[in-house]
């Protein structure tokens, strides 16, 4: 089955469940973490230059955790260019050759990529990484499968899912119900939490 058909199969039930299984991750390293990335960047936000558009890729970039080494500064060498990088983010696309340009800044890697697209936007833009591919595929080296192509399709299922703003509260009390005085996230990060929890467990499980 291929990525596009797995991701088809998520549905506001398989959320749920995954947040009741789940229970409290308050103590939670990555999870603790990232309230803290998303608070700084927002504190950064102001200047949208390529200093902090730099600056936030290799923040978000550490959070995998290794460094940020290949960069092509092509993309980035005017203002003009910078500009459309910063415009696209703030509209929330989703074109093809944007979200190239941005793998390409963010060590030719579309994981990192979502996650600056995430911590700058995190409305309009999920985090997708190694866990989830491989929790949705079943299988271990997901690296190839961490492209361009299959973020697109990550993100309009996410989109879907959230439009139904009953099913996306009811995931929502579920969550906040085991982790009780933790701030909220926008609906992107709470669909793309729980299939990455899922696969942090089941390679847990597996012993990978």
């Amino acid at each position: 089955m291929s990525f596009e058909e797995k991701m088809n199969k998520i549905n506001h039930e398989i959320i749920k469940n995954t947040y009741i299984k789940l229970g409290n991750i308050s103590d939670d390293i990555v999870f603790n973490s990232y309230s803290k990335i998303m608070e700084f960047v927002k504190r950064n936000n102001s200047i949208k230059d390529k200093i902090t558009l730099i600056g936030i890729a290799h923040v978000a970039y550490g959070w995998m955790p290794t460094m940020l080494d290949k960069i092509d500064l092509k993309l980035i060498e005017n203002n003009g260019k910078i500009k459309k990088i910063w415009d696209n983010i703030q509209s929330g696309s989703m074109d093809y050759d944007f979200l190239l340009s941005i793998k390409n800044i963010v060590n030719n890697s579309i994981i990192g990529g979502s996650k600056l697209l995430h911590f700058i936007n995190p409305n309009d833009y999920a985090i997708i990484d190694s866990n989830i591919v491989s929790f949705l595929l079943k299988k271990k080296n997901v690296f190839v499968d961490c492209n361009i192509e299959n973020y697109i399709i990550f993100m309009n299922r996410i989109k879907d899912l959230i439009k139904n703003k009953e099913e996306m509260n009811k995931i929502k009390e579920i969550f906040h119900e085991n982790n009780r005085n933790i701030e909220s996230f926008s609906d992107t990060r709470y669909i793309e939490m729980a299939l990455f929890y899922s696969g942090k467990i089941e390679k847990r499980f597996n012993g990978t």
